[in-house]
């Protein structure tokens, strides 16, 4: 292709006939032969990639993959062939080497590739994400998001693609693979809310190995690319971060999911970066992510894994670090989850207090500062006798008297909130089975009415109002009412160009062949002339 004669005429093409061959281009993909277009594709990729930057506007390659969605969407199915070759309209054939992630940020999914191709056209795999939403072949969702993978290998890319909100393309697309993949998506219970996938898989044995393989495998591969696309974000600066706007206009859900990739890396690698500024952007940046996160309808397993994972970053990380975290917001994000899941239901919060390592913040000052979760714990003893659960009652006053009690800074938090000085001297003096048995006495059902009443009235779950800051900025993250009517607007204004860049590409694509077939018609009068010269 690139040596080929047509290429070089291009080439050599002024602007307007440089612009009427691209039309041309266009118009061949509504072609039902698939080799056509993947060659017309070809051609328009080589294409771009002979010209500069200021020889294609922004607008016009919006306008030029917007259109090829279009005619491949009116042609035929969508094949893996043609997906691949609008990836390789994205990039303009330069060459440059990986690029690495941080110290001690790196994991055995980082591939140490040879040289790759760099992203010049972004909005490219916008479209490509667009065009992929109208295909139920995991396969072919396989095989692209890997070439994808491959592509982000690279810093230059990843400056790219981590541009123009790219949250916006990939939330839609989450969605649709989490419904081709149903019921084995790798995205449940986090996307639970958007299940309408019942009728696309009717004719595929979803519970067959190989659906169930291949779901898995898909599900792998977009965590990998989410997690470079995050994790990339969350290094770099606030100020050149996306992760704020994120903040305020991604989907609920799309943030619980972020969490979790998030998460799930540095569960597996907690040690953060040794540079102090890398260190500081990505506390800062947990903690905006983190943020509220107990308010969102967030499934417990990933509550409790958050909680999980900032007690994994205190323990395996330097003073400065769990400075930054107390200074950025960490552990009052820390505290704020312990109160929610106290506050969950029965079979989420036994499952909590069974598992949780109560040790971890029995010395922390963050923790008895509120006396929430000490009211939390009182309250679930007395629900659990109720319920006659007589393991959970054993297991909260273990921690009420062996594992909080054990710093007097606690006692006396728990001193105070009881408000009795009977029952605070016998729940620490004396031994467990003893003080069960006189406090549930029928002759302290009058203590017990007492306390139990001063608990319902003190006890609430405080909403986080923790001001995250940079050393050089301050972002209020408070929803914006303006925003989803904002992005009503793009979206709507977008439809409507489509629609206009349709309108006259058909209009174009109908000069075109009415143009050829007058060749036609010419070239058979000029070739019947000379046949008849040739007879004669």
């Amino acid at each position: 292709l690139s040596n080929s004669p047509l290429l070089r005429l291009l080439e050599e093409d002024k602007e307007k006939e440089k612009s009427e061959t691209c039309n041309l281009l266009l118009s061949l993909l509504l072609n039902q032969d698939e080799r056509m277009r993947v060659l017309a594709l070809q051609i328009l990729s080589v294409l771009f990639s002979k010209c500069s930057n200021h020889e294609i506007k922004k607008s016009d390659v919006n306008v030029h993959f917007l259109l090829i969605n279009r005619l491949l969407l009116n042609s035929s199915r969508i094949t893996t062939r043609l997906c691949l070759s609008i990836l390789e309209l994205c990039h303009g054939g330069s060459r440059t080497i990986p690029w690495s992630m941080p110290a001690n940020l790196n994991n055995s999914r980082n591939r140490i590739n040879p040289e790759k191709n760099i992203i010049v056209h972004p909005e490219g795999l916008a479209a490509l994400l667009e065009l992929m939403k109208h295909s139920t072949d995991l396969h072919l969702h396989l095989q692209v998001l890997g070439e994808i993978d491959r592509l982000m290998d690279t810093e230059e890319n990843m400056k790219v693609m981590s541009l123009d909100s790219w949250w916006i393309w990939w939330t839609p697309y989450l969605y649709h693979l989490h419904n081709i993949t149903f019921p084995h998506s790798p995205f449940d219970p986090i996307l639970q809310d958007n299940v309408n996938a019942q009728n696309v898989n009717v004719n595929v044995n979803v519970n067959s190995q190989a659906f169930r393989g291949t779901a898995k495998a898909v599900g792998k591969q977009m965590q990998a690319i989410l997690e470079k696309l995050l994790l990339f974000d969350i290094c770099r600066p606030t100020v050149e971060s996306e992760l704020p706007q994120m903040k305020l206009t991604g989907k609920r859900s799309f943030l619980v999911l972020a969490a979790n990739v998030v998460m799930s890396h540095f569960e597996a690698f907690p040690c953060l970066p040794s540079d102090p500024q890398q260190a500081e952007n990505i506390i800062c940046h947990l903690s905006l992510l983190y943020h509220d996160l107990h308010s969102l309808p967030t499934p417990p397993t990933v509550l409790q894994g958050l909680l999980n994972h900032i007690n994994g970053l205190v323990w395996q990380n330097t003073p400065f670090v769990r400075r930054l975290m107390k200074s950025k917001g960490l552990f009052d994000i820390r505290d704020g989850l312990i109160r929610t899941l106290l506050a969950s239901d029965k079979a989420t919060t036994r499952q909590f207090l069974v598992t949780f390592p109560f040790e971890s913040i029995a010395n922390e000052p963050s923790f008895r500062a509120s006396d929430q979760g000490f009211l939390q714990l009182i309250s679930l003893f007395h629900d659990a006798h109720s319920s006659s659960d007589l393991p959970l009652v054993g297991l909260i006053l273990h921690i009420l008297r062996s594992v909080l009690g054990s710093f007097p800074e606690n006692r006396t938090v728990i001193t105070r909130v009881i408000s009795d000085q009977e029952v605070s001297k016998r729940l620490f003096m004396d031994e467990p089975h003893v003080f069960v048995e006189w406090y549930f006495h029928v002759e302290q059902s009058g203590t017990r009415s007492n306390l139990t009443s001063r608990i319902s009235s003190a006890l609430k779950i405080p909403a986080l109002d923790h001001n995250f800051q940079s050393s050089t900025t301050v972002f209020d993250y408070r929803p914006d009412p303006s925003i989803e009517e904002a992005l009503e607007k793009v979206e709507s204004a977008r439809v409507e160009k489509m629609k206009e860049c349709c309108l006259w590409l058909e209009n174009k694509t109908r000069k075109c062949q009415l143009a050829r077939e007058q060749r036609w018609k010419e070239g058979d009068q000029i070739w019947t002339k000379m046949l008849t010269h040739s007879t004669k």
